[in-house]
């Protein structure tokens, strides 16, 4: 999912160390580290 993001925008998505997705069909939240993210420091 995470793969779909632009490198920046996943960067954007940075907060307090995690990145925290909702869905916007199911509303579930899925929370990743920057690594996880695929987010290059």
């Amino acid at each position: 999912m995470m793969k779909s993001f632009a490198p920046k925008d996943r960067a954007e998505m940075v907060r307090n160390d995690k990145v925290v997705v909702t869905c916007e069909f199911c509303f579930s939240v899925d929370q990743f580290t920057p690594h996880e993210a695929g987010v290059e420091e």
